[in-house]
């Protein structure tokens, strides 16, 4: 088409030769900042929006697309809806709404929020496409949000003006496809001239001026700290089992083995414990399993013959200390007769010795 070089951004070429009623004119959402009116539009948008009304008409019909029409002019005034493809949008009635925060620097992402339900990928790329080249469309159907990185700055600037617009997806009269979109300023990695968003990387806290002392204070806390967790994970940490093995011959034959041994006894408990538990013995294999359980009666008993062994030398073992004990006390009580009969004050016997070995009686 030889005439879009000449359209104000936002416009879209004709879907079908259809003239506008002249009671519901159509207008840019970027005339309302260049002061334009909707007589100067040129005749291909006035083309795209009578496709949609005639579109409309067919399936609303014409009473209700008068009724549609006077419920556009009464809640909105002059302002004027949108065509987009498929999509009508209808500006708020207090003009264009200031984004909620300030520009970010090398901005070329929009956030989209409050999508209608039944809002597809080719209806978003049809509302922001006539904005500028999509780089990317990140769409979330199921919280109803999306992103949209344009290839420009002025796109995004475009692109902000819809924010409360009221949006219509369809033709259908299903409440999932209307709603209220908001359009917010978003920052991506991609947006910076000179990172690619491969290589983006959160820049280093700034470095905080720290005294020497306090700074070897926090250094030594955090060994300290680190240790404790260390010490805490290996006492806390339980010694890891192999999972028993597979129920099959040789593996039976291991276990009876192991039945057989003092030290291999507790694994082979679990491992038949772990075969019953698992439902693998039936009246099949019967013949298998019932001598796994002869040979674990078996190291019963022979558990119980040792238990009852070393209690019986744990009995001799404690008669043997009380009757060491014993001895040792009759020991302790002679000795401590026969410095008794040396005190210093028995001077009968005390004097008889020299002083140095008075001396060394009295620290005896």
């Amino acid at each position: 088409d030889d005439r879009v070089p000449t359209r104000p951004p936002g416009y879209l070429a004709p879907t079908r030769d259809v003239d506008l009623p002249p009671d519901l004119p159509y207008r840019s959402p970027y005339d309302s900042r260049s002061g334009s009116g909707g007589a100067n539009a040129p005749a291909s948008s006035i083309d795209a929006t009578g496709g949609l009304l005639s579109s409309l008409e067919a399936t609303m019909g014409p009473s209700g697309l008068a009724g549609l029409a006077s419920r556009l002019s009464t809640s909105f005034g002059q302002m004027n809806p949108v065509v987009r493809g498929q999509c009508l949008l209808l500006p708020p009635p207090g003009g264009p709404t200031k984004p909620s925060i300030s520009k970010p620097p090398f901005c070329k992402t929009v956030f989209v929020g409050h999508l209608p339900r039944n809002t597809t990928r080719q209806a978003l790329m049809d509302i922001f496409e006539p904005c500028g080249a999509v780089l990317s469309l990140r769409f979330n159907p199921r919280n109803h949000f999306a992103h949209v990185q344009f290839d420009s700055e002025d796109a995004v600037d475009k692109a902000m003006e819809f924010t409360n617009y009221s949006i219509k997806v369809d033709l259908t009269g299903d409440p999932g496809s209307m709603g209220k979109i908001i359009v917010d300023y978003a920052v991506s990695r991609g947006d910076h001239p000179t990172l690619p968003s491969s290589s983006f990387q959160v820049p280093p806290p700034e470095e905080v001026d720290v005294d020497p002392d306090r700074a070897a204070e926090i250094q030594a806390r955090r060994r300290a700290r680190e240790a404790r967790h260390r010490e805490s994970s290996k006492r806390d940490r339980s010694p890891s089992r192999a999972t028993p093995p597979a129920f099959t011959e040789s593996a039976s034959a291991d276990v009876k083995d192991n039945f057989r041994n003092d030290d291999a006894g507790e694994e082979a408990c679990r491992t038949l414990v772990f075969w019953l538990e698992k439902g693998i013995c039936n009246r099949h294999n019967t013949d298998k399993f019932f001598p796994l359980i002869q040979s674990a009666d078996g190291c019963m008993q022979r558990v119980l013959r040792s238990k009852k062994d070393q209690e019986m030398d744990i009995r001799r073992f404690i008669a043997d200390m009380q009757l060491k004990q014993d001895c040792l006390k009759r020991q302790v009580k002679g000795v401590s007769k026969i410095f008794a009969m040396l005190d210093k004050q028995d001077k009968k016997l005390y004097d008889l010795f020299t002083r140095a070995q008075r001396k060394l009686l009295t620290q005896w």
